[in-house]
């Protein structure tokens, strides 16, 4: 009695990614794309999947902050506030500051915004 064996490659993640984003940018149907590239059908489904869903659960890199309503300076304030940004820069601030001049400052610090 003759067997077969076949081999299955196993692909990485990345190489998932690749060819996931390479069905993305053809015009092909998932099918053709999955008979002309030899990929199961229901691979690039889950994988497609997947992806998508890493993508949404990333974290911005913000954290949500309330603010209390805001008070009447009554001198200079003597505190400061220290902010750290997602790219590792940190911004610190002593004394009282308009409010859009600190947000202009943050955008620029994250590269959001060129001075």
């Amino acid at each position: 009695m003759k067997t077969s064996t076949t081999t299955r490659s196993r692909r990485s993640a990345a190489q998932w990614a690749a060819l996931v984003e390479q069905f993305q940018s053809t015009s092909l149907s998932p099918r053709a794309f999955c008979e002309q590239a030899s990929v199961p059908l229901g691979r690039l489904y889950f994988w497609r999947s997947k992806l998508r869903a890493a993508v949404v659960a990333k974290p911005s890199g913000f954290t949500p902050v309330r603010l209390r309503a805001p008070v009447e300076p009554q001198a200079p304030a003597a505190g400061a506030i220290e902010v750290r940004l997602g790219n590792g820069r940190v911004v610190r601030v002593v004394g009282a500051v308009d409010a859009q001049v600190l947000h202009t400052v943050i955008a620029a610090a994250e590269g959001s915004v060129s001075c």
